[in-house]
C-alpha cells in the first residue's frame, strides 16, 4: 500500500497487477506506469490518495460499490452501466501471443476462429474482441498472465491474448522471450482509464481530466511514457 500526503481527505484508488510494466506488484507494493501517471494528475491537484492492489475482479468490484476509484481499465457497455470514466490516460494494443513456430498469423479478429486461447478474468481486450468470445467465436481459458504463458509454452492452448508492451516485457523478465513471440497485428487497440461508481465521484473525474489535459500540454505523461519505452523489447519478425 502507497499514499500520497497532502492535506485534504484521501481518495481510494484500486489497481491489480497483473499488467506488468502497467501496473503490477513490486514486492508487495502497487507500481507500473498507469499507477505513474495517475499519482502525478492526482499530485499536480494536491489531492491525496492511498493506493491498494487487489485481483482484477475485486478492484473492479470495489469502484462498481463506490469503496474506490479503479485506475487502469477498458470501457465495456457492461461497465459503463455502473462507473463514470476520465478521458484516456492511454492507449494499449491487445495482441495474440504464441509459441515461435505456430503456424498462423492473425490479421483480423475473425482469423481467430475456433482456437483456444489463454485470457485473463474478468479482463476486457476491447469491444470487438470481447464480442467474438462471448459468440464463442475462439475459445478461452481464464488464467493468471504467467499460467498463460505456461500453458502457451506447454501446448495447452494456441497461444494468449495481452497488451504488447506488457506481455513482451513479462516474457523478457520470465526468460520466454526466445520461445513465445507476438503473432498478430493489433486485434484491437483500446483506451485505458480511471473509473468510479456514477455521481459519487463526477467532481474528482473532472478535476482530473482538466489536470490531465494539463499534464499532457506540459510533456510530464510523455516523459512517464518513455521511462517505459526504454525495455529492449521488440517482436520476432512475421
Amino acid at each position: 500500500m502507497s499514499s500520497l500526503a497532502f492535506g485534504a481527505s484521501k481518495y481510494l484508488i484500486s489497481v491489480y497487477p497483473e499488467n506488468p510494466p502497467f501496473l503490477y506488484n513490486d514486492n508487495g507494493k502497487p507500481a507500473g506506469m498507469y499507477l505513474d501517471i495517475v499519482l502525478a494528475v492526482f499530485g499536480a491537484m494536491d489531492q491525496p490518495v492511498e493506493v491498494q492492489i487487489h485481483p482484477f475482479r475485486r478492484a473492479l468490484q470495489m469502484a462498481y460499490d463506490g469503496k474506490s476509484i479503479v485506475a487502469g481499465i477498458l470501457k465495456t457497455s457492461e461497465r459503463l452501466k455502473y462507473l463514470e470514466y476520465s478521458d484516456p490516460i492511454y492507449q494499449e494494443d491487445m495482441v495474440v501471443f504464441s509459441v515461435m513456430n505456430h503456424p498462423k498469423y492473425y490479421q483480423v479478429v475473425e482469423d481467430m476462429k475456433g482456437r483456444t486461447f489463454g485470457v485473463i478474468l474478468g479482463w476486457s481486450y476491447g469491444e470487438v474482441v470481447d464480442k467474438a468470445r462471448d459468440s464463442l467465436l475462439f475459445n478461452t481459458v481464464d488464467g493468471t498472465l504467467t499460467a498463460n504463458i505456461l500453458a502457451t509454452d506447454q501446448g495447452t492452448v494456441d497461444g494468449f491474448l495481452h497488451s504488447r508492451l506488457s506481455g513482451l516485457y513479462q516474457l523478457q523478465v520470465s526468460g520466454m522471450s526466445d520461445r513465445i513471440r507476438v503473432v498478430s497485428d493489433p486485434i484491437s487497440k483500446v483506451g485505458i482509464f480511471i473509473a468510479a461508481k456514477k455521481g459519487k465521484y463526477s467532481d474528482i473525474l473532472h478535476d482530473f481530466n482538466d489536470t490531465l489535459t494539463l499534464l499532457k500540454g506540459n510533456g510530464t505523461l510523455d516523459k512517464i511514457i518513455q521511462q517505459y519505452s526504454t525495455f529492449p523489447l521488440s517482436d520476432t519478425a512475421r
